[in-house]
């Protein structure tokens, strides 16, 4: 016996819909498996606390390597 496939006109507006309910449920995945995984909180440069960790030449350049690509590479 063989079966013929049936080609069924979606609406567009469910397709819509489909397609949201993807991305949502993308992101909860995401967002659950980074809280399952337990990364450890990151600090922004603005929050860090300078003082506590004296090895750091300061707030400035720290800052100034976080921002950007380096310029220029120092060989010695």
């Amino acid at each position: 016996m063989g079966y013929s496939r049936r080609h069924f006109m979606v609406p567009s507006p469910v397709v819509g819909l489909c397609e949201l309910e993807r991305i949502d449920h993308e992101r909860r995945t995401m967002k659950r498996r980074i809280r399952l995984a337990k990364f450890l909180v990151t600090k922004s440069p603005d929050t860090f606390d300078f003082i506590a960790m004296p090895s750091l030449n300061g707030e400035n350049q720290t800052c100034r390597l976080s921002s950007g690509p380096v310029s220029s590479v120092r060989s010695d």
